[in-house]
């Protein structure tokens, strides 16, 4: 991102942040698995705040993860469930 000024004139520097995602297709019994990697090369940055808080730039996060497990199904393998539907009529006069 370019540099942007801030309320009191002064810039917050320009940056690039780089992500990554690695996943899995269903690997087993319909599993699922992600791990991410955000701000990879762990760059400290900061944006722009508003008149409202003190200091003029918030320094943002640097690395973070996340891993993730689930569970996929293709619609006829979902698990049936009983779900009760409504219905609404409308009329008009």
């Amino acid at each position: 991102m370019s540099r942007r000024k801030s309320v009191s004139g002064e810039y917050a520097g320009s940056f690039f942040l780089t992500n990554i995602t690695l996943f899995s297709n269903t690997i087993r019994n319909h599993l699922s698995l992600s791990a991410s990697v955000y701000n990879l090369f762990d760059k400290h940055y900061g944006d722009p705040v508003s008149a409202d808080l003190v200091q003029d730039v918030l320094q943002q996060d640097g690395r973070s993860y996340r891993l993730e497990r689930g569970r996929r199904y293709a619609a006829s393998q979902r698990p049936s469930r009983s779900i009760p539907t409504a219905s609404r009529a409308t009329s008009i006069v």
